[in-house]
């Protein structure tokens, strides 16, 4: 007797609990219900939402549903717009949604593809590119704010017109209207007990004998940005040289092309050396020969 009363009580006990968890099954669904209700209500019957244009839109391949639903803050409205520290003329005319000069190439390197053009028509795109540079709030695509080159597109120093220091390790850069300065900071490395310091020597000075008209940055992503300055001379020819600032990279590149390179070192020159194939010419230039 005692075994049956304890078992039919077992037995209630389990009856309840599932008597309970159905309830709360309910409930949850319940509740689900509502708040897709109330959601959907929002959504006028149903449609996406998009903060953007204020619109609703069946498509939700639709970029506009991508937007970010949170309020546009233009820091000119606080009297601080970002004009005010960054110089947009430092970029390529592209960059800014300004079309390149349609220009046909003239040697191997493609210059259609680059944008450049010969010197001349350049010279006449300038005027209107400056004009739309004006108008222009920063670039077409969206700015790389904590980028490690952003220094070279603030506006210059009181230095000799020299922007602030980029760091891409193991060098170190900065540039002006005329010249790209590269730094090898480990060499005047500083440490103590709170900091490490790495200080910004001009170890080299890339150059060129022709006047430069502008310099921009033309190209960036998250690893690397290329920099490129465009000559006065060869007015039928485009004559520039560049740079390809790599983070992490060993080498320092620079490209000239119609251009007279001046390249100063902070100290003296060991040696200069230019690479030769096994006959003794030049590997870049096959027709100069070894005496020349």
């Amino acid at each position: 007797s005692i075994l049956m009363n304890l078992s039919g009580t077992k037995n209630g006990r389990q009856g309840k609990c599932v008597i309970f968890i159905r309830i709360a099954i309910v409930a949850g669904m319940v509740l689900l219900t509502t708040v897709l209700a109330v959601i959907m209500s929002n959504s006028s019957g149903g449609r996406w939402w998009s903060s953007s244009s204020g619109a609703a839109s069946d498509d939700v391949s639709d970029p506009s549903t991508l937007a970010i639903p949170f309020p546009k803050v233009d820091r000119a409205t606080y009297g601080d717009p970002a004009e005010k520290i960054v110089d947009t003329s430092l970029f390529d005319p592209r960059l800014l949604g300004v079309p390149s000069s349609p220009t046909p190439a003239d040697d191997d390197d493609s210059e259609e593809s680059s944008g450049i053009g010969t010197n001349s028509t350049r010279l006449r795109h300038l005027a209107a590119v400056k004009d739309i540079q004006a108008a222009t709030s920063l670039l077409k695509v969206p700015f790389p704010t904590g980028a490690f080159w952003t220094n070279l597109v603030l506006k210059s120093t009181t230095d000799q017109g020299l922007s602030y220091p980029i760091f891409a390790y193991p060098y170190g850069y900065k540039w002006s209207s005329s010249k790209l300065e590269t730094s090898y900071p480990p060499l005047r490395r500083k440490m103590d007990s709170t900091s490490i310091r790495d200080v910004f020597q001009p170890d080299l000075t890339f150059g060129s004998a022709e006047e430069v008209l502008m310099r921009h940055v033309v190209s960036f992503d998250p690893l690397s940005v290329s920099v490129r300055f465009l000559s006065s001379e060869h007015q039928e020819r485009s004559s520039y040289w560049e740079s390809y600032i790599v983070r992490g990279s060993p080498y320092v590149t620079i490209k000239y092309r119609a251009a007279t390179p001046m390249i100063s070192p902070l100290s003296n020159f060991k040696s200069v050396m230019c690479p030769r194939d096994d006959s003794g010419n030049y590997k870049d230039a096959p027709t100069i020969n070894k005496a020349q």
